[in-house]
């Protein structure tokens, strides 16, 4: 398993974050376009994101399963290498997510991607079954 440094329970979130991504990417919802957009700005624009990727994205690379998974890890890996070095953080005096945060975020992120799932299941089954 990677390690990053990171608290576990921000750890777990990144994780929940991108995992939602590569659905999306997988199932045709998420354009190249838009997972870098969101990658530069939403992800690689916090020190915790950047930190994740450096220490998961090889694992990740390695486990990708089919063509398209490893397609995604290269799309958000290119949008990394774009990036210019971020500026220090100013110090604080807590530098650890207030945990109810993350806890909320979690839960929400879940919510949101199973919302997603069912939406996709939803509009498939109506079209019927298909010849493959």
């Amino acid at each position: 398993m990677p390690t990053t440094g990171l608290s576990p329970q921000l750890h777990i979130y990144l994780n929940l974050v991108l995992s939602y991504w590569e659905m999306l990417f997988l199932v045709g919802e998420m354009p190249d376009s838009v997972l870098i957009e969101y990658a530069k700005g939403d992800f690689f624009g916090t020190q915790a994101g950047r930190q994740y990727w450096e220490g998961t994205r090889e694992y990740r690379l390695a486990m990708a399963k089919n063509r398209a998974s490893r397609r995604f890890i290269q799309v958000i890996d290119s949008a990394w290498q774009q990036l210019a070095p971020l500026e220090p953080p100013a110090p604080t005096t807590d530098a650890s997510p207030p945990r109810r945060n993350v806890q909320a975020a979690a839960v929400g992120a879940t919510a949101t991607a199973a919302v997603a799932l069912m939406i996709i299941w939803l509009t498939r089954s109506k079209k019927g079954p298909t010849n493959t």
